[in-house]
């Protein structure tokens, strides 16, 4: 278990432009007098945090920590919310779906949170589900499947959604001139079926062209039967609608074979673990951002430097990701006035254009959704931004 710790700002009144909203202290009454004696204790706003420190997404655990843990410090020496200093308390899932269900659990009825964020990896269905059982208000950071108010009342995005990144794809496709491209996707996973529908939606025209797509078996280990049958047909370009893993096998795979067109992912390769396990075969695609880490936005620009003197590294997606879902939850229980789960959940259904790192943050009837994008290319074993697009 961890807990945030409170420390000077670095950098001056500047950096509180981000959480100034959420993270106010209330003026004193006139007639209000300082008390005697020894001073009563501020009790502290327990946010409850569960993430996967073990498993394929440690990585992007910590970053996520990190980017929350900065939110949290800056905050607090902004005066807290409402006075009340935030304190982090996090929970390890094992990247296991037992364990986020447990997770949950125990940060809502042993260490009694008002509030929690987390849905980054394995377990995040597990989890959401048992926050709407407990009713408890939880920001997810990971979780892009689309979601439906009436059956997850209590749960809101940071991410945007599956159709959202396909749709996206299928323009940065047309940005590079590709007139035929092939869907290479498991069409037993739900989560490639969804973003394959997407990008074919908005890509085939009457001018663009989505050839015959290519199926393999997720358990696959060998993809060449498909990978001779895109370069026979040679297209403009690939999507790959699979998570960094997947990803990384057939990209591996792909350019042995010598396919150098560019394959198009979704927004689970923005992360550190993705260009580690790909590699060189990594460089030439192109992804949906998380955050755009060639950004010149004041806000971004005031972020990154901290992180990195805090830190020692430069932040990444799940890094920014972690601190824009506590800028949300804050601004959302100042405006609320209370910290029961009812009146903050319904403060952050009324978000409503909160500036972010990743852009200005609405929450619709389903998710809170980034309606601009950062569109991303790897070049020499890192993310270039390339431009923002959005649904059009």
């Amino acid at each position: 278990m961890f807990t945030s710790m409170i420390r000077p700002l670095l950098y001056g009144l500047a950096l509180f432009a981000l959480l100034v909203a959420g993270c106010e202290k209330p003026a004193p009454s006139p007639t209000q007098k300082e008390p005697e004696g020894k001073p009563t204790p501020i009790k502290s706003l327990d946010i409850g945090v569960f993430l996967p420190f073990k498993g394929e997404a440690v990585i992007s655990a910590q970053d996520a920590l990190n980017g929350l843990q900065l939110a949290a410090e800056q905050c607090n020496a902004a005066g807290g919310v409402n006075g009340r200093p935030v304190r982090l308390i996090v929970r390890d899932t094992d990247s296991d779906p037992a364990s986020s269900k447990k997770a949950m659990q125990d940060l809502v009825v042993e260490d009694k949170v008002i509030a929690v964020i987390g849905a980054l990896s394995t377990g995040s269905g597990e989890a959401v589900a048992e926050a709407n059982v407990l009713k408890i208000p939880l920001i997810a950071i990971g979780s892009t499947m689309p979601a439906r108010l009436t059956s997850e009342p209590w749960v809101s995005r940071i991410c945007y959604a599956d159709f959202h990144s396909g749709h996206i794809m299928a323009q940065t496709a047309f940005t590079l001139g590709a007139l035929r491209a092939i869907i290479l996707f498991d069409r037993e996973d739900k989560y490639a079926q969804s973003l394959a529908l997407s990008f074919r939606k908005k890509f085939k025209t009457k001018k663009h062209t989505v050839m015959v797509a290519e199926y393999f078996s997720i358990k696959s280990l060998d993809f060449t039967k498909q990978l001779e049958n895109i370069k026979k047909k040679n297209p403009d370009i690939v999507y790959l609608p699979h998570d960094h893993r997947t990803a990384a096998a057939i990209l591996k795979q792909a350019r042995a074979m010598g396919l150098a067109m560019p394959f198009l992912g979704t927004a689970m390769w923005d992360s550190p673990e993705f260009l580690a396990a790909t590699g060189e075969a990594a460089n030439g695609c192109y992804l949906p951002g998380r955050y755009n880490p060639q950004s010149d936005a004041e806000k971004v620009l005031l972020f990154a430097p901290a992180y990195t003197q805090k830190f020692g590294s430069s932040p990444t997606a799940p890094s920014a990701l972690g601190y824009e879902a506590l800028i949300v939850l804050t601004t959302a229980i100042q405006k609320a006035g209370s910290i029961q789960p009812n009146p903050i959940q319904s403060a952050i259904r009324k978000t409503t254009n909160l500036p972010g790192l990743t852009g200005l943050i609405t929450v619709d009837p389903e998710r809170i959704m980034v309606f601009s994008v950062p569109v991303l290319k790897v070049e020499e074993g890192k993310f270039k931004y390339l431009e923002t697009e959005t649904m059009k």
